[in-house]
């Protein structure tokens, strides 16, 4: 699971709440923090339960004046692409019944929100997190719990990538038959091996390799 396990435990726990109600209280962006990892609750996280409208309404409920403040940048809903706390939501459409469509999303902010040019980095590029997320993204897996060592599943924009690691180890990354109305996918193959979970772990990707993913157009 993608989530902070110590949480499981305390969600129920009075100061736990107190402490939720206070920062949905303080941020002007409180659906964004009511998705933050450790506000989840763990049923949430399993494949193939039926969160499709929860994670919808994060995209299609309209947002009050858009982009007038610091960090509401990119809006599409309640989701700021500019800003950095939120960037995990669109891969929590990988455990739900249409992961498609997370992967339609991160397709199009890849190509609408970054670009090579001088201002091709929308919003702020705290620590390095807007960079971090178009990489890791471009590959085709972002850590949804960045505490925990699973790397969910999204679309590759990339057709072929490869990560050279520590030992003299590669993971050689395809994307076969990607173009630009072929960004989706529902099998990935590692070393040869149909992945059946929406991720894969560190361990796997530092044991190197070669993970495919099966491109189609819809």
């Amino acid at each position: 699971m993608v989530i902070l396990h110590n949480f499981w435990q305390i969600q129920s726990n009075k100061y736990y709440l107190k402490f939720r109600k206070f920062v949905l209280k303080l941020t002007k962006y409180r659906m964004k923090t009511s998705l933050i990892v450790i506000f989840i609750s763990p049923g949430f996280l399993v494949s193939g339960q039926n969160n499709d409208q929860f994670v919808n309404e994060f995209f299609t409920l309209e947002a009050r004046n858009p982009n007038k403040f610091l960090g509401q940048e990119a809006m599409i809903g309640q989701y700021a692409h500019g800003n950095e706390p939120g960037h995990h939501v669109v891969y929590l459409y990988a455990y739900s019944n249409t992961p498609k469509t997370g992967q339609k999303y991160i397709h199009r902010f890849i190509n609408e929100f970054h670009n090579n040019t001088p201002n091709g980095m929308i919003g702020n590029d705290d620590c390095g997190q807007m960079s971090a997320w178009y990489i890791l993204s471009s590959l085709g897996f972002y850590p949804v719990n960045p505490a925990g060592d699973e790397f969910v599943s999204g679309s590759p924009q990339l057709k072929k990538a490869t990560l050279h690691l520590s030992k003299g180890k590669q993971l050689v990354i395809e994307s076969k038959n990607f173009s630009e109305t072929s960004f989706y996918n529902d099998t990935r193959i590692l070393n040869g091996i149909q992945i059946k979970t929406p991720f894969i772990t560190y361990k796997e990707i530092m044991n190197g390799g070669s993970l495919k993913f099966i491109m189609t157009i819809n």
